[in-house]
């Protein structure tokens, strides 16, 4: 018997400073600049249970827990470029940059393995811990750089009764890069030879009656895996409806987003790994005041 528990726990935020500005009516251009914080802890159990054991000693291992904690704190830096513009007084062209996150991290981890025996024996007693690599140990400080984005978009505006929209963007994540890389093999080389560019496409609507407004949109990102087996492309649906009150607005937005993957329990991928079928259903509510 296998089996493996992993909780996961986190945050991360960015502070944004932005600047934009306009010329005349037809071209409006923006940059973000972005520092990011992040904090990341993972602990994990794998637990090996062996109840038909034909060993004719006296004493086997009958039971092994291994734990793992996984402490992670990092900062970054990142900026965004943007323009939209008008050729025609319904028609909107955007283009958009999204650079890489440069991102300083430090790692802390802590393990300890278990082992339970059959028989009760001086030689292995029960619930022997042995620990690994002492309490706690602190990885060197390392750098990661996320890959770049660019997003295209069009939009067509039905004067004040509603529009249609269409964004496509690309991401590289080939190009991500971890430093420095003293893995054999390595990383950075792992990295280019399982990741390739990615596609991901996103088309809305939105179309207002009186003082009703009906919104649906769609989502489809390409895996960034050249394995399309290990992680499979995202397909996403949405809809909303909301009400304007005036200086009150209220809406309310469902989405649904489906993906498969092949998840090991260890990276060295010894034993099979399950097909994971993630499905995400989101619900939101949201009312909004202007003064």
């Amino acid at each position: 018997n296998q089996e493996s528990i992993s909780n996961t726990t986190g945050n991360s935020g960015k502070a944004s400073f932005n600047f934009s500005a306009q010329h005349e009516d037809n071209l409006a251009v923006g940059i973000n600049l972005n520092a990011h914080f992040s904090e990341f802890r993972q602990t994990s159990t794998f637990l090996e249970s062996n109840t038909n054991n034909t060993s004719t000693t006296d004493n086997y291992v009958k039971r092994v827990r291994f734990n793992n904690d996984l402490y992670t704190v990092g900062s970054g830096f990142s900026f965004q470029l943007g323009a939209i513009y008008k050729p025609t007084k319904q028609l909107r062209v955007g283009l958009a940059f999204e650079s890489p996150t440069w991102f300083n991290f430090t790692d802390e981890i802590s393990q300890n393995i278990s082992a339970t025996s059959g028989t009760v024996s001086t030689e292995l007693p029960p619930d022997v811990l042995v620990p690994l690599q002492g309490d706690k140990i602190i990885l060197e400080p390392y750098t990661l750089q996320t890959p770049a984005k660019f997003t295209g978009s069009v939009a067509y505006v039905f004067g004040k009764r509603g529009l249609i929209s269409l964004d496509i963007s690309t991401k590289n994540y080939s190009s991500a890069r971890l430093s420095p890389d003293d893995d054999e093999p390595s990383v950075n080389a792992a990295i280019c030879q399982s990741l390739n560019a990615s596609t991901e496409i996103r088309a809305g609507g939105e179309y207002k009656i009186k003082k009703v407004s009906l919104r649906a949109g769609y989502r489809w990102e390409e895996s960034p895996f050249k394995l399309k087996s290990a992680v499979g492309d995202l397909t996403a649906y949405s809809g909303g409806i909301g009400y304007n009150f005036g200086n009150t607005k209220l809406d309310l937005a469902f989405s649904h987003s489906k993906r498969f993957t092949n998840q090991s329990l260890f990276s060295q991928g010894f034993l099979d790994a399950p097909t994971i079928s993630t499905i995400n259903n989101t619900v939101s509510l949201t009312l909004l005041f202007e003064l």
